[in-house]
């Protein structure tokens, strides 16, 4: 557990990337990314606390990396944010959200423990997710966009959406009254148009 004066410390370290990360441009970034062996400790060492219990904390580290995203740069475009390690974050995103579901399966489902407020703020965190995970389409990145569709398909939308949609006695992952709501809150919050025919073709097809 993380004493009181280690939290303080940690939330000026983050406050400290972030801090670098809007001061790199096209012209600066050479001075902090490797592409000899693609690295770049400024978005890892943030990287390591994107899940942070303290939503602050997490919060900040989901603006240092869209920040990153911004930065005009062919070769930092091409050599890290689509490849290995930076990909496993949108891995991440994905399995974090299918996290929140499945707790919201469980807590909703106790109706002799049923805490509305716990509820309220499961839900009001999904929407979050939902919403950041617009600002990374926004960006407007071809292949962020596509690696970001398909952990989005891989690890959340396909086994534990369409799954429980499919087939109702699958309730491994949530009840298809969450797997509807879900359903709706991407069709209403994401307005990616690839994104989006990938859902109405699934639609279409079951």
């Amino acid at each position: 557990k993380i004493s009181e004066i280690d939290y303080d410390f940690l939330s000026y370290y983050v406050n400290f990337l972030k801090s670098l990360s809007l001061k790199l441009t096209q012209d600066t970034i050479q001075f902090f990314f490797h592409s000899n062996i693609n690295s770049f400790p400024l978005f890892e060492n943030a990287f390591h606390l994107y899940n942070y219990n303290d939503p602050m904390i997490s919060n900040v580290v989901r603006n240092i990396f869209l920040t990153f995203c911004k930065i005009n740069d062919t070769n930092f475009n091409n050599e890290y944010l689509s490849t290995l390690p930076c990909i496993e974050y949108f891995a991440f995103i994905a399995c974090r959200l299918r996290e929140r579901m499945q707790k919201l399966y469980i807590n909703s489902g106790d109706l002799l423990n049923f805490d509305i407020e716990e509820i309220n703020d499961i839900l009001d965190d999904i929407i979050n997710d939902i919403l950041y995970i617009q600002d990374s389409f926004s960006l407007n990145i071809d292949k962020i966009n596509f690696i970001l569709s398909n952990c989005l398909m891989y690890y959340l939308i396909l086994p534990c959406i369409f799954g429980v949609l499919v087939d109702t006695s699958n309730q491994k992952f949530c009840d298809h009254k969450i797997a509807l709501y879900m359903l709706c809150a991407f069709l209403y919050y994401i307005n990616n148009e690839t994104f989006l025919n990938c859902l109405f073709t699934l639609l279409t097809f079951e």
